[in-house]
């Protein structure tokens, strides 16, 4: 079927150490070859440390294979040869969206697949998770924190295309107050756009080089610091909205959403399990 809905662009890079790599090469029932898996990446971004990772999903056919074979055969994990002969390197890839039911109702969030990876060897390049997505505004409003006072941040609802219509929601994004009045006079909702995400995802912690303690030096490593999960994305700049008949126009938009909501339709919650009880004669089942 011929929606009519074009692929926007969806480009995400990360520059990190390697810290864990967990992939697989599989067979799918049909017989075609696949690597499938996750790895971890340590990016240390102004003094807090992110746990970024990395979905891996590739046919083992395809143009992206070789590189990832480089990297499975090459590349050295933290986790097995320690942080200081661990593999730096970047990742570009794209966002997309990970959900499913479970009992409690439906769960989602954004996940960066990898599809390119290539070697750092320069030490004078920065650590960073960003992304520049091309995105559908569809909602701006207030944030407000736990006690329902304003924070100042804009809360921003929006979403991506990817291939074959495949409609991206991006999840917890926010603007931060410093540029929330700005961005309230740049755009508005139905704008499509090419915006500019950090990207704060996976387990963070705060660093310090050393601290001293009565004098003494304690390398990081020694230093007990408190572990926070987080997954955000936080807008920090964008180019003007898309005109000239190139943005997604009213009936575009809509489509896109009936395809979210027929997507979230199919999703089925998982069915509850039988318990194993006696009903008069035999064992439990």
């Amino acid at each position: 079927m011929n929606n009519g809905l074009e692929q926007l662009n969806n480009h995400v890079e990360v520059i990190g150490t390697l810290k864990t790599m967990n992939v697989e090469s599989k067979t799918s029932m049909k017989g075609n070859e696949y690597y499938s898996g996750k790895m971890i990446v340590d990016c240390n971004i102004n003094g807090v440390a992110y746990e970024q990772v990395i979905k891996i999903m590739t046919m083992a056919n395809s143009y992206y294979a070789k590189g990832l074979q480089t990297v499975l055969n090459e590349y050295k994990a933290s986790d097995v040869v320690g942080k200081d002969e661990a593999t730096r390197l970047l990742v570009s890839g794209q966002m997309e969206l990970v959900e499913y039911i479970s009992v409690g109702g439906l769960r989602h969030w954004n996940e960066v697949k990898g599809l390119n990876f290539t070697r750092i060897t320069d030490e004078k390049v920065n650590d960073k998770s960003v992304a520049q997505i091309m995105t559908v505004i569809d909602d701006i409003s207030e944030v407000k924190d736990e006690k329902g006072a304003l924070t100042g941040n804009l809360k921003v609802e929006g979403f991506t295309v990817n291939w074959n219509s495949d409609v991206v929601p991006l999840l917890d994004t926010e603007v931060d107050k410093s540029l929330a009045d700005s961005f309230r006079k740049a755009y508005k909702t139905g704008d499509t756009v090419d915006l500019y995400y950090n990207i704060l995802s996976g387990t963070s912690r705060v660093i310090k080089d050393e601290v001293l303690y009565f004098g003494e030096k304690i390398p990081a490593s020694e230093v007990a610091s408190k572990e926070n999960y987080i997954n955000k994305l936080i807008i920090y700049s964008g180019g003007a909205p898309i005109k000239n008949g190139l943005e997604y126009s009213p009936e575009k938009i809509e489509i896109a959403k009936q395809i979210r909501k027929n997507k979230i339709n199919s999703l089925s919650a998982p069915k509850p399990k039988i318990p194993a009880t006696v009903t008069g004669f035999g064992s439990p089942f």
